[in-house]
């Protein structure tokens, strides 16, 4: 249960930060661009890979405090960081091909099925 509670807070966290995070560059950046989810993916892969780099060298960053912050803010915050971080240990492994279909695979299949979702819901003539 104690987990449970971890990733709730700490994607509750990440969600809010998110959201003042979007809102904050959309503030100061205008145009047909999404600078909001751009800043925030970007920020959220580089936070990620700050905790992921240093938790082996952090004693408070056991795996609860992974749970906490990585799955649990950084997952609220952006499921784009988890994406970058699966992405990189794939390259780091040698897994080329498999890198690829993931990437390729995620990026189509997420397209397609927005696009399913708007087709689904349409209406009804």
């Amino acid at each position: 249960m104690n987990s449970v509670i971890l990733l709730a807070s700490g994607g509750a966290l990440g969600t809010i930060a998110r959201y003042y995070g979007q809102q904050m560059a959309n503030k100061y950046c205008t145009g047909a661009f999404p600078y909001g989810t751009f800043a925030v993916n970007v920020l959220g892969c580089l936070l990620i890979g700050l905790l992921s780099g240093r938790a082996l060298s952090i004693p408070w960053l056991d795996q609860e405090g992974r749970r906490l912050l990585i799955t649990g803010f950084c997952g609220g915050f952006t499921t784009f960081s988890t994406f970058a971080f699966e992405n990189m240990a794939l390259l780091q492994k040698g897994e080329i091909l498999v890198f690829l279909y993931y990437t390729l695979g995620s990026i189509g299949a997420g397209l397609l099925m927005v696009a399913l979702g708007f087709w689904l819901t349409r209406p009804a003539l």
